[in-house]
């Protein structure tokens, strides 16, 4: 929820409101005289929103009326007894034609859906007082105490059904749903009073066979109805409004859940004011063991300190970090740009291993962002297929874009011992998870991340994870003192013996024994003599034939 501080006068700002709805901006006085006003997503958002629901509520609301005042008159048309049939053909007609005009994309203000509003409900309630006194005082007139207690009682029920279905239909403050229900609950009380005035008799009969302590009763049950659509006024309004807020970060608005993990959720999201789509990880505190305030401030700073880093990486194939933060309920966010492709994960899954050309084609653009981070003395610790994405970028095909710098760490600042430790030692993805890391050593450079990359590309090449077993500690263990098998024992097509070499020398356990650089690895990938090529045009190709035509896998 971002707030923001107003020093404009209260008539000025009711002015901002646009539609004078007490939804879109609540003030109240601060120090030094300020207004605080709580711009959750703009009033424009807010009040788009109370009109959608305003006026969906409505459309179901007409339509009820209208089937159940057809229903009603269907009833006494079979029992004979028909009380003004053309004016009820008329309010039928009314209510049918008013959920038609709602259904329609007619564009209305929330001023003219708030009158729209007071006509529906009022026109009905006025419809059911006429009605209800007519019935009432023929009871009274004929001195028939079952048909006027039978005429007071319906009257008080229909009423009661009135207020519960306001709130159920009506998004509204609480403040006027106390007035309009209070409007209510008092006409069938002055339906009553109103015999006085044409019949004195008839009242006298009213005021004989209901005693007070039945009217008592009758207005108890109305307040309690009162009470009840008011409180579920504000409570279902409060709802939505949280539900609504809910989906805000920031300036962002989540539109669709597109993935889950260990470390959070990940949103597809839209700016509010430049509608430019982005991606919006969520990490909750919990999932970080920020359990307390003082370890929550420390890991949220540690996150802060990453992210602004990251932030300063140029490389086009690291994805691009558009904002972070903290909302009020401890979450961590960081906002990047949405990405049209797959990931290296669903890459292999769904269409199998890749060439050893499109493989090395894949890797070297993964060594370009990994070796600017590295650069600015960064390290990702948790290179693995689902953070390589392969993209769709202008007219680029297969264009590597790499994300979730969430477990980065400044391998070359003196003072990274004293950060605040947010996550275990072992950090990081068992399968694609370096020797040194798994051993907690201080010592994790650029090459641990270079062995990750070698069991990425050894997934590129093969289908198959570097290790196997039936635990995460059986996987990790195994990295510990295993030599890997190599990947073309793993699979039916060749890999050429250059590329495998690369690949073994970098999952050597001692991070001495590897590359010293992405920039020396990158290097050695291109001098591989592959036997053939990936070219710009092949991406394109084969984007075509798998993607572009809505291969949905």
């Amino acid at each position: 929820m971002a707030v923001a501080m107003i020093d404009d006068p209260p008539s000025t700002q009711k002015a901002r409101r646009g539609e004078d709805d007490p939804y879109i901006l609540t003030a109240g006085a601060s120090q030094r005289g300020r207004h605080r006003a709580e711009l959750v997503h703009g009033t424009a958002k807010i009040t788009g929103e109370i009109k959608r629901v305003l006026r969906s509520r409505m459309r179901a609301g007409a339509l009820t009326i209208a089937i159940a005042l057809t229903l009603w008159l269907m009833r006494d048309i079979y029992e004979g007894f028909v009380y003004m049939a053309w004016v009820r053909v008329g309010l039928i007609l009314f209510y049918a034609v008013s959920a038609g005009m709602l259904y329609s994309e007619r564009e209305m203000s929330l001023r003219q859906l708030r009158a729209f509003e007071f006509g529906l409900f009022s026109i009905v309630a006025l419809w059911f007082a006429a009605d209800r006194y007519h019935f009432t005082w023929e009871a009274a007139t004929d001195g028939d105490t079952p048909a006027l207690i039978f005429a007071v009682a319906f009257s008080v029920m229909i009423y009661f059904a009135f207020l519960i279905a306001y709130a159920i239909f009506v998004p509204n403050t609480w403040k006027r749903a106390l007035l309009a229900t209070g409007l209510m609950a008092l006409v069938p009380i002055a339906v009553i009073e109103a015999l006085r005035v044409r019949q004195f008799e008839a009242y006298s009969f009213v005021r004989e066979t209901l005693t007070f302590a039945q009217m008592t009763s009758l207005a108890l049950i109305l307040l309690v109805g009162v009470f009840m659509a008011t409180l579920g006024t504000h409570r279902i309004n409060t709802l939505r409004r949280e539900v609504f807020e809910a989906k805000q970060v920031g300036q962002y608005e989540l539109t669709k859940k597109i993935g889950s993990g260990g470390m959070g959720e990940v949103w597809e999201a839209r700016h509010g004011l430049l509608a430019r789509p982005a991606a919006i990880k969520l990490i909750r505190p919990e999932i970080v063991g920020a359990l307390n305030p003082e370890s929550a401030q420390g890991t949220f700073s540690s996150f802060e300190q990453e992210a602004r880093a990251t932030a300063l990486l140029r490389s086009t194939h690291t994805v691009e970090v558009y904002d972070f933060g903290v909302t009020e309920d401890g979450t961590f966010y960081y906002v990047m740009e949405m990405l049209d492709g797959l990931d290296f994960d669903s890459l292999v899954s769904r269409f199998g291993p890749v060439p050893p050309a499109r493989a090395v084609y894949l890797l070297r653009q993964a060594c370009e962002s990994l070796a600017d981070a590295h650069e600015h003395g960064l390290i990702h610790r948790d290179v693995k297929p689902a953070n390589l994405f392969t993209c769709h970028m202008g007219r680029d095909f297969d264009f590597v874009k790499i994300l979730d710098f969430g477990l980065v760490r400044a391998w070359q600042d003196d003072n990274a011992e004293e950060r605040t430790p947010r996550l275990s030692e072992a950090a990081g993805t068992p399968a694609y998870l370096a020797p040194e890391v798994a051993r907690g050593r201080p010592d994790v450079t650029e090459r641990t991340d270079i062995y990750s990359l070698a069991c990425v590309g050894y997934w590129l090449l093969s289908g198959q994870q570097v290790f196997q077993g039936s635990s995460a500690s059986d996987i990790v263990a195994q990295h510990l003192r295993e030599p890997p098998p190599p990947p073309s024992s793993r699979c039916d097509k060749p890999i050429p013996a250059a590329l495998e070499a690369i690949i073994m020398r970098c999952l050597e356990k001692d991070p001495a024994a590897r590359p010293a650089s992405m920039v020396e690895l990158s290097d050695l990938l291109a001098a591989c003599d592959l036997g053939e090529s990936w070219t710009a045009e092949d991406a394109r190709e084969w984007w075509a034939q798998h993607l572009e035509a809505g291969d949905d896998g």
